[in-house]
């Protein structure tokens, strides 16, 4: 199934908003039949190359068969490579780099490993070819990553060329991630609050573009049960799709620094089902912490707020050096303190908002049921979890509504 529709309006959309940077952020999307758009990708960017497909072992099992005939038909060399872990650390990628050095293109179906092959493809300046086998695209267009690297976290620009073959007809028949994909859109409905209270306390001028389409995805998926079931998939993958491009388009400020986000970088190590899930449930709870801790008024508290503390929760929840995490909040402090009040302000205007969001939990949580998603049966300690959530605006990884609540010293009190 090719869609043209749906192909045409994504590369429309993303080369409307990348018009200025399109040599430094190349994506193309294709549809249709997998294999004969990763032949022409191969007859373009890499003929009579070594071409390296990295893998989890069932989606290397079952694909290794049809991308060895397509790459041996152009007199190419395939280097295959089985990794399970997608975690971004210097020594989870090390095997990427043990890959023969005359790999002139790389390609994965597994959205785990979406970003630490954009790393690797970013380095040894090679195409990337991303195949997503489900609805999954989180990380598909990723433009900024962190590397951890010992005790510390790299930031990395990624400016990576992108082919993105979306074969509808593959994405229907895996494995069903419908339910996990909605989670995962829906979970940005605490972005849009984050980003705006990020620019109110930065000072930085936000990106209305980004805004509004990431924004127009979330409530189209919010809308899901409005589709036939055959267009479900669809959909939601353009959805992803869309808000992947706001997140690129702000360099990750967009979506990456939301609490949600932060999160699931706290607890990523676990050995959780359903990751998606518990992001959302994490928006809703951030938007009842923001409802909660605004209530009394910021004029009412004394702002003693123990930073070192802080530091160290943070530095043993991601296992970096305290003098990074340290180091990053004296940056947020110097950040946010001439632009404090102007950020209190915006919560105040954003309070009917997010409590209204707040009712939609009971809806949206149904429609991940409904979808075959399995959030009561979830296997996670919920107080563990939520307990740290309150640190999610400590992070190197960005400013949100919680860096401010803390600035303002309304966090140093039990939740």
């Amino acid at each position: 199934m090719k869609d043209n529709k749906s192909i045409d309006q994504l590369n429309n959309v993303y080369n409307t908003l990348f018009c200025e940077e399109k040599e430094q952020y190349f994506s193309k999307f294709y549809g249709g039949n997998y294999i004969e758009n990763f032949r022409f990708i191969i007859s373009k960017e890499a003929p009579s190359s070594q071409i390296a497909f990295i893998a989890k072992k069932q989606t290397y099992l079952k694909f290794i068969k049809p991308l060895t005939d397509a790459i041996n038909s152009l007199s190419g060399k395939i280097a295959g490579l089985i990794i399970e872990d997608g975690f971004l650390s210097v020594d989870a990628l090390s095997e990427i780099f043990n890959l023969p050095d005359d790999v002139r293109l790389a390609v994965t179906f597994d959205a785990e490993l979406f970003e630490s092959l954009a790393y690797y493809c970013n380095f040894k300046g090679i195409p990337l070819v991303l195949i997503p086998q489900n609805t999954i695209t989180k990380g598909i267009l990723s433009t900024q990553l962190y590397i951890k690297n010992g005790k510390k976290s790299d930031k990395i620009k990624i400016s990576v060329k992108r082919y993105i073959l979306l074969d509808f007809d593959l994405i229907k028949s895996g494995a069903n991630t419908l339910a996990s994909s909605y989670a995962e859109i829906m979970s940005n409905l605490a972005a849009f609050t984050d980003y705006r209270i990020y620019g109110a306390a930065t000072g930085e001028k936000l990106n209305k573009a980004a805004y509004n389409l990431a924004r127009s995805a979330v409530y189209d998926e919010f809308d899901i049960f409005s589709k036939k079931p055959e267009e479900r998939a669809i959909s939601t993958v353009k959805n992803g799709i869309f808000i992947e491009m706001a997140a690129s388009l702000t360099d990750g400020k967009f979506i990456g620094s939301s609490v949600p986000q932060i999160l699931s970088y706290f607890i990523k190590d676990k050995i959780y089902k359903n990751l998606a899930a518990i992001k959302l449930s994490a928006a809703f709870e951030t938007f009842y912490l923001y409802n909660l801790l605004t209530e009394q008024g910021f004029f009412n508290v004394l702002p003693i707020i123990n930073y070192n503390s802080r530091a160290e929760k943070v530095a043993d929840f991601l296992d970096i050096s305290e003098e990074v995490t340290v180091n990053n909040l004296l940056s947020q402090i110097n950040s946010i303190k001439p632009n404090l009040k102007k950020a209190e302000e915006v919560f105040y205007k954003l309070k009917s908002e997010t409590a209204a969001l707040l009712k939609l939990k009971t809806g949206v949580l149904s429609a991940y049921s409904a979808l075959g998603g399995e959030i009561v049966k979830e296997a996670f300690d919920k107080k563990e979890v939520f307990s740290k959530l309150k640190y999610a605006g400590d992070t190197p990884f960005g400013i949100n509504g919680l860096s401010v609540l803390r600035d303002a010293g309304l966090l140093e009190y039990e939740i």
